[in-house]
């Protein structure tokens, strides 16, 4: 006679609720609220799909909230939120859910994330449009959403000052440098940052404190 599954206990604990069954060596975690719909109380005898469904959702409950951990801790994008996740081992048909229902909720904005993203990046370290891009792609924001961000953080914003902004810090390094070579670096340093040769020509020449006669005529 074959032994029938049944559940041992429910523990409820605010919109968690911990289910043990009998032929399993550990409890599962689902939402209170399925396991009220669902009438899941000790006793009751499970069939082999109630099992499964109950294994499924845990794994679901468990990658919404590891979601939520990491949006605890900083803003993410929709795409490296969800790298994280798969990363973590959970299926892609729960993860796919999960973001789902963070995007209707509000949670997770690419929008919001890149446009947070680049003003952070633009204060903590000047660049232009280029290099903005390039960053905000390595967080999995898209073409379309970073271009947005870009015209919304780079408003009003001046390409020169932004240089000069990058490059100030950087210039007791490049006086220990014969001058061409100082510039050459500068150059090189700024046109990294994504700025313009003419943002970079200008910004050097605000900077600059040697003589820098042959500015003209090098370039």
């Amino acid at each position: 006679m074959s032994t029938q599954t049944k559940i041992e206990n429910v523990s409820i604990r605010g919109d968690t609720a911990r289910v043990t069954i009998s032929t399993h060596g550990r409890s599962f975690l689902i939402p209170t609220t399925l396991a009220e719909q669902w009438g899941l109380k000790p006793q009751v005898v499970l069939t082999d799909s109630q099992v499964s469904a109950i294994e499924d959702e845990s794994e679901r409950f468990a990658c919404r909230r590891q979601a939520a951990g990491y949006l605890a801790s900083r803003d993410h994008s929709e795409s490296e939120l969800g790298m994280r996740l798969r990363k973590k081992g959970f299926k892609r048909e729960h993860v796919d859910d999960v973001l789902s229902a963070f995007r209707r909720q509000g949670l997770i904005d690419d929008t919001r994330v890149a446009t947070n993203l680049a003003s952070a990046l633009l204060r903590r370290k000047p660049c232009w449009r280029g290099y903005l891009l390039s960053f905000l792609n390595d967080k999995g924001i898209d073409r379309a959403t970073a271009e947005l961000a870009a015209e919304a953080v780079f408003a009003g914003q001046d390409e020169t000052e932004l240089a000069c902004r990058a490059l100030r810090p950087r210039m007791r390094e490049y006086s220990q440098f014969q001058l061409e070579t100082a510039r050459r670096r500068a150059y090189n340093y700024l046109s990294r940052r994504g700025f313009s040769f003419q943002a970079a020509r200008q910004a050097w020449k605000i900077l600059n404190t040697r003589s820098d006669e042959n500015e003209d005529s090098s370039h």
